[in-house]
């Protein structure tokens, strides 16, 4: 969803998945480039937005993202639990909205 690729993208192929993709970009900070760009229209589109407010907003996402990479993990045992996703949300949302005041 925040990648705007499909898992059936003709990218993925030869071993490469929306999973590896997410994560390769995770552990080596590039969370940004593989983000949809469509995420920033409304922000673009308002002049009023500092670079503080992107910083924090980039921030969020790269979370979301990584939290989603521990969520698609290959085996079950080895995915985050739907409760242990659902607080780490929270906790993502939280922070960004106590950052905003």
């Amino acid at each position: 969803m925040f990648t705007g690729r499909c898992p059936t993208d003709d990218m993925f192929r030869d071993g490469l998945t929306l999973q590896y993709f997410a994560e390769a970009a995770g552990l080596s900070g590039n969370v940004m480039e593989i983000a949809d760009s469509n995420i920033w229209l409304h922000d673009e589109a308002n002049n009023s937005v500092d670079a503080e407010h992107i910083t924090r907003a980039r921030e969020c996402l790269a979370a979301i993202i990584q939290l989603g990479v521990l969520c698609l993990k290959q085996l079950p045992r080895e995915r985050m639990s739907t409760s242990d996703a659902t607080a780490e949300m929270h906790f993502i949302r939280d922070a960004y909205l106590s950052n905003q005041r």
